[in-house]
C-alpha cells in the first residue's frame, strides 16, 4: 500500500552502488534503490533468503504495517484487542496491535483484520497521515474523482507534503496495490519530513470548536483510574479508564440529577478530582474515593439540568468505560400570546430544526437532526386550543432525531427566536393570514433593476433535493437542508442589489443533474455557483473549499482566468468570513461546472462529517453569514471589486 515517487536523475544516479551495498541482485538500476538501502540499513526491511528484494511484489497490510511499526516505533499496545485471523505470537501480531493502538487502522466489522489481504495508495495514505502534521491542499490529479471520500484529505496531506506523487500521465492511481520498493520510499519520504504523533490524541481538526477537551485517560500501573472528557461525534463523553480491568457500576441518584460510577480496586487516581464542564449537559466531574471498601473510587457525573437526561453506556477495551450525553432536548413549555402560541424549549446543544407536513390529517412536524430527548419527554404531548393549534405531542422517532408534531385543521406559519447560544427557542405558531397566491408582494426583495448588480443573471444551485439527502453527518443533519436555506438567503440579498437571480430548486425536489447547468446556459446567465457541504470519514477534518474546472485546450479553458478568478473571490470572502480552515481552490471534473457556457464554481461551504461544523452548518446564523460571503465573492467577481 505505499506511492510511487518520481526522483531526480541524481538519485537514480546513485542506484547501483546503493543496490551493491544493500547485497540484492535484483535492484541494479533500481530508482529505489537508494531508499531501499537506508530501510535495511535502519533495519526495517529485509530481503528474501534467496539474495533478492523483489521490489515489484505486492505488500499486503501486515507486511505493511510491520514496516511501518519498525521505521516509527509505534507505541506499544496496552491492553490489545484480538481479531480471529490474528493468532497470538505471529510475526506481524504486535505490529497490527500497535497500529491499531495509534488509530492508524481499525479491523472489520467481523473482528477479523485481514492481514493477506492487499494495501492500495489510498490505503497506505490514510495509515502514514496520522503520523505527520501535514496540511491538506489542492489535489492536481487528473484521476481525483477515482480517490475515495475517505481518502481525499490524507492523500491531499501527502502529496503537498512532497511525500507522495503521481504517474506521468497526471493520475494518482489510487486503487493499485503499491509494492516493496514504492513503500520503501514513502515511508523513506515519511521518515525525512515527519513531525510523529506517537499515541492517539484528541481531535485536530478544525478549532473553532470551543468545548472542552482534557486528556485522554492514559494506562499506567495496575489500580490507576484516569477519567477524561471529551466532544464526541454525538455528544459530550465521558471516557473512564482502569489498567488491570473493572467490573463498573453505574447509578442514576436525584436532587440533583447525577450519574455516580462506583469502580472497584482502585490505588490512585491518575487524572484531576474534579473537572469542570459546563456544557452539553453536564456540570462537573468529581472523582474521590469512597467508604463503601478499600480501594473503591467513585465518578459523579453531575448533569447541568433540573431533570435526568439521556445517556449511553459503551464498555471500550478492558477496563475502560465510555458515557455518552447527546444533545437533548430537556424541557418544553407553551403558552398563547397575543394572536400565537408561543412553545419555549431548553435544550443541552443549539437548537436547529426543518419544517414538514406529514400525516393523514396533515400535521405540521418540526424536525430537530442531532437532537433527542431526555427521559422525562419522551412520550410528552399537550392538548391545546390557540391560534389554530389543536394538540402538541414530541416523539424521538429514530435516535438523536427528535420531532414536534402541531396537530392543527389550520394553514400555520412558525417562526423561532433564540438564545443562550441557541440552546433555549422560542417557537411562534400562528395562522397564515397571508396565503399563497393572495400576496401583493413580489418574491424579488429590492427594486427590481436597481443596484450594483442590475441587469446581470445569477444561478445558485442548492446541491441535492427530493429523494437525494446528499452528505449525512453524524448527527443526522441532511446536506439538502443545508444548501437550500443557504441559496436562498443568498438568492434574497443578491435580488436587493438588482440582480436576477434564478435557483435551480426552491423546495425540497431534485433536479437531474444536467437540468441544473442546462438552467443557467438556457437563461443566459452570468454566473453559476452550486452550494455544498463536504464529506470525509475523519470526522476531525474540516474547513472550507471551493472548485472550479477549466482544463488547459479545451473550450471551457478559454475561460480558465476569468474560472479561477471566481473560486478564488468565493473562496477568499468564506473563509474570511466563515474562520474555518482554508481547504483552497480545487480543480475537479463535476458536472455542474464541466457543463455550464458561462464562469461556474462549486463551493463547499464546511464539512458536514465534522460533528462541530455540522452544528454550525444547520444554523441559522452561520447560515446567513455563509450567504453573504457567497454574495461578497459573486459581486467582487462581476464589478470588478
Amino acid at each position: 500500500m505505499i506511492f510511487l515517487i518520481l526522483w531526480l536523475p541524481l538519485a537514480l544516479s546513485l542506484s547501483p552502488n546503493a543496490a551493491l551495498a544493500a547485497g540484492f541482485t535484483d535492484l541494479k538500476g533500481s530508482w529505489a534503490a537508494p531508499e531501499i538501502a537506508r530501510a535495511v540499513d535502519s533495519g526495517y526491511i529485509k530481503g528474501y533468503p534467496d539474495g533478492n528484494f523483489k521490489p515489484a511484489t505486492g505488500v499486503t497490510r501486515a507486511e505493511f504495517l510491520t514496516m511501518v511499526d519498525n521505521a516509527f516505533q509505534l507505541a506499544a499496545a496496552q491492553n490489545p484487542g484480538t481479531f480471529r485471523d490474528v493468532r497470538p505470537g505471529i510475526w506481524f501480531g504486535s505490529s497490527v496491535q500497535a497500529a491499531v493502538y495509534s488509530g492508524l487502522v481499525s479491523g472489520y466489522p467481523d473482528h477479523t483484520f485481514r492481514p493477506q489481504q492487499a494495501v492500495t495508495r489510498q490505503e497506505a495514505a490514510c495509515i502514514l497521515a496520522p503520523l505527520l502534521k501535514l496540511q491538506d491542499g489542492a489535489l492536481r490529479f487528473t484521476d481525483i474523482r477515482q480517490i475515495a471520500a475517505w481518502a481525499k484529505s490524507s492523500v491531499s496531506q501527502l502529496a503537498v507534503g512532497g511525500i507522495i506523487t503521481g504517474y506521468p500521465d497526471g493520475t494518482f492511481r489510487p486503487a493499485k496495490t503499491i509494492n516493496r520498493a514504492e513503500a520503501v520510499a514513502i515511508i523513506d519520504k515519511a521518515l525525512t519530513s515527519r513531525t510523529v504523533v506517537q499515541t492517539p490524541a484528541p481531535d485536530q481538526g478544525d478549532q473553532s470548536n470551543p468545548g472542552v477537551q482534557t486528556p485522554e485517560p492514559e494506562r499506567g500501573d495496575t489500580g490507576e483510574l484516569a477519567v477524561g472528557v471529551s466532544n464526541d461525534q454525538y455528544g459530550e463523553k465521558v471516557e473512564i479508564a482502569v489498567v488491570q480491568g473493572a467490573v463498573y457500576n453505574v447509578a442514576e441518584l436525584q436532587d440533583p440529577p447525577r450519574l455516580v460510577v462506583t469502580v472497584p480496586d482502585v490505588t490512585v487516581v491518575r487524572t484531576p478530582l474534579e473537572i469542570d464542564v459546563g456544557e452539553g449537559g453536564l456540570d462537573k466531574i468529581t472523582t474521590s474515593f469512597s467508604g463503601t471498601g478499600p480501594g473503591t473510587a467513585e465518578v459523579e457525573i453531575s448533569f447541568a439540568t433540573p431533570v435526568p437526561l439521556t445517556y449511553y453506556t459503551t464498555p471500550g477495551q478492558p477496563g475502560e468505560l465510555s458515557i455518552t450525553v447527546p444533545p437533548q432536548i430537556y424541557k418544553i413549555e407553551s403558552a398563547p400570546v397575543s394572536d400565537f402560541l408561543a412553545v419555549n424549549l431548553w435544550a443541552t446543544g443549539p437548537l436547529n430544526y426543518q419544517t414538514s407536513m406529514q400525516g393523514n390529517p396533515q400535521q405540521l412536524v418540526l424536525t430537530f437532526p442531532g437532537t433527542g430527548l431526555s427521559p422525562g419527554l419522551q412520550t410528552w404531548q399537550q392538548p391545546v386550543s390557540v391560534a389554530g393549534v389543536d394538540g402538541l405531542q414530541l416523539s424521538e422517532p429514530q435516535l438523536m432525531t427528535a420531532q414536534l408534531a402541531v396537530q392543527t385543521t389550520q394553514d400555520l406559519t412558525c417562526s423561532s427566536d433564540s438564545s443562550d447560544q441557541g440552546q433555549q427557542m422560542v417557537l411562534r405558531l400562528q395562522k397564515n393570514t397571508n396565503p399563497a397566491g393572495q400576496s401583493g408582494q413580489s418574491e424579488q426583495s429590492g427594486p427590481e433593476g436597481q443596484g450594483s448588480l442590475a441587469g446581470k443573471t445569477i444561478v445558485l444551485d442548492p446541491g441535492h433535493g427530493g429523494n437525494d439527502p446528499g452528505a449525512i453527518g453524524p448527527h443526522g443533519v441532511e446536506e439538502k437542508w443545508v444548501t437550500l436555506p443557504i441559496a436562498l438567503k443568498a438568492a434574497d440579498i443578491l435580488r436587493q442589489q438588482g440582480a436576477n437571480v434564478i435557483l435551480t430548486r426552491t423546495g425540497d425536489t431534485n433536479p437531474d443533474l444536467l437540468a441544473r447547468p442546462e438552467l443557467a446556459n438556457d437563461n443566459n446567465a452570468d454566473v453559476f455557483v452550486s452550494i455544498h457541504a463536504n464529506w470525509i470519514r475523519n470526522s476531525s477534518i474540516g474547513g472550507t473549499g471551493t472548485y472550479t474546472y477549466a482544463p488547459p485546450g479545451t473550450p471551457l479553458g478559454q475561460q480558465r482566468t476569468a474560472r479561477l478568478h471566481l473560486a478564488s473571490v468565493l473562496q477568499e470572502d468564506l473563509v474570511k468570513t466563515l474562520g474555518l480552515h482554508d481547504s483552497g481552490v480545487i480543480e475537479d471534473n463535476f458536472e455542474v461546472l464541466r457543463c455550464t457556457d458561462m464562469p461556474a464554481a462549486l463551493v463547499e461551504v464546511a464539512f458536514i462529517s465534522n460533528p462541530w461544523q455540522e452544528r454550525l452548518l444547520n444554523d441559522a446564523n452561520f447560515q446567513q453569514q455563509a450567504a453573504s460571503a457567497i454574495v461578497s465573492g459573486i459581486t467582487r467577481f462581476l464589478t470588478g471589486g
